[in-house]
């Protein structure tokens, strides 16, 4: 099984439902948002995850380590969706690795307009909510969940589009 195709069926097994699809196109590669409108999955929120980031933006000194992205939110929207789509674009774009406890200010300056969350949070979950996926090839996958954050500065590398908009 393809590592892709192993990250949509570990959601699968840990979100359950059927996710809406949607393709966002990037230089130096495509990825996907996968979308569980509230009420389709096992959890009652509005779920959204990225698919095939971890094979995009490797870590830097360990390449047999990927990362994929996932959000919960009480309503989802149209606006959520890209903001989330783009954000992990930029992380494509940039070929930022992030790891947990990093804040990611969009260079506008907010998620979502008129709405108060300026930042997206990285977190790594210690529970069982989403586990990292280990790959048949010896490769693994870690799950990081996002969360709006109300605050504007953390912790980015200087010199790319999201460490100056930091």
């Amino acid at each position: 099984m393809g590592s892709v195709k192993a990250v949509d069926a570990h959601y699968e097994t840990h979100f359950g439902g059927e996710p809406e699809y949607w393709k966002f196109d990037n230089r130096p590669g495509t990825i996907g948002v996968l979308e569980w409108p509230k009420g389709t999955s096992r959890h009652r929120v509005h779920l959204y995850a990225t698919l095939g980031l971890h094979a995009l933006v490797p870590a830097p000194l360990n390449h047999e380590h990927g990362f994929e992205l996932y959000t919960r939110v009480s309503a989802g929207s149209e606006t959520f969706r890209a903001a989330f789509g783009m954000m992990a674009n930029d992380l494509i774009t940039d070929g930022l690795f992030l790891e947990h406890g990093h804040l990611v200010t969009p260079s506008n300056g907010h998620i979502v307009e008129g709405l108060p969350f300026r930042s997206w949070l990285m977190l790594e979950r210690i529970d069982d909510f989403m586990p990292k996926l280990h790959l048949d090839n010896g490769h693994h996958v870690s799950l990081h969940g996002r969360h709006t954050s109300l605050r504007r500065r953390g912790t980015a590398r200087e010199g790319t589009r999201l460490g100056r908009a930091l």
